[in-house]
């Protein structure tokens, strides 16, 4: 959704992720829409070069490659964004 977003609009969006406050949120730099959902108690989101944030520019591609795990009760997750095309493959720890 983020990546489209960002094509469609041609405009920098990012995703964050904040475990503290239980969030994440999709927006756009300078802009007060943002779009803010509660994480689900059972899942973590951590983070190691992308820091917790993922910018993907007006073409779709991601500004940093990294790599980022969805802990759950019972299954963990890696993300791993790869630069270029701003595509990215999951697989189960």
């Amino acid at each position: 959704m983020t990546q489209q977003k960002a094509i469609n609009e041609t405009s920098v969006y990012r995703l964050t992720f904040n475990n503290e406050k239980e969030i994440y949120q999709i927006g756009t730099y300078g802009s007060n829409k943002v779009l803010k959902r509660e994480i689900p108690k059972h899942i973590t989101v951590e983070g190691q070069a992308l820091e917790m944030a993922i910018q993907f520019n007006q073409n779709g591609n991601i500004s940093r490659a990294g790599t980022i795990y969805i802990h759950s009760d019972d299954d963990v997750y890696k993300m791993v964004f790869q630069i270029g095309k701003g595509k990215f493959y999951v697989t189960k720890q």
